[in-house]
């Protein structure tokens, strides 16, 4: 009995030592004042329309004026920021991607596949690279799984390395022959 009142009274010790005296304080407000009102206004403007389901958008270094939208069908379009010209066509993948699951299983019209990451890379003004996210057919010989002894079924996930045709170029253009699969 006297071993376990001992022990007792060991560990209120060490709590009281282990929790800090500011524990019961108040966080600090980042905001302490209300914010003032100004007369700003905010409106949307329509840059492109056609997009079937964008997933991504991102910018090629030192080009203020567009921004590179992946499509989920397997399309990278150019958006003018400004809204001065149609949105152009950079690349189609589409006939790289994995059949979709609409023609498997009617009446869902989408699924959770495609193209879906784009990225340019942080010397793309030196090397015109950029990198592709896509889900597309297995192929016979794959060489990563993370289901060892499952053949893959529904798709397998593949980052291309792609180079553009013309860097310095008013509308970018994926070269299709540049592909090269990284993983």
């Amino acid at each position: 009995m006297r071993v376990s009142r001992s022990i007792a009274l060991a560990a209120v010790a060490v709590l009281a030592v282990a929790t800090p005296a500011s524990a019961a304080t108040a966080l600090f407000d980042p905001i302490p004042a209300p914010i003032p009102v100004r007369n700003s206004s905010i409106a949307l403007q329509t840059v492109a329309n056609g997009l079937v389901s964008p997933v991504t958008g991102t910018v090629v270094p030192g080009d203020s004026k567009h921004l590179y939208v992946a499509d989920q069908g397997g399309m990278i379009w150019a958006v003018d920021v400004r809204g001065s010209s149609p949105k152009t066509l950079v690349a189609d993948l589409s006939g790289l991607l994995v059949s979709s699951l609409a023609k498997v299983i009617p009446g869902l019209p989408y699924d959770e596949r495609g193209l879906l990451g784009l990225a340019f890379d942080p010397g793309f003004e030196d090397n015109g690279l950029l990198y592709t996210f896509t889900s597309e057919n297995p192929t016979p010989a794959t060489d990563f799984t993370t289901q060892p002894g499952v053949t893959p079924a529904g798709g397998q996930i593949v980052i291309s390395q792609w180079r553009v045709l013309d860097r310095e170029a008013e509308h970018l253009m994926v070269d299709p022959s540049s592909r090269r699969v990284l993983m």
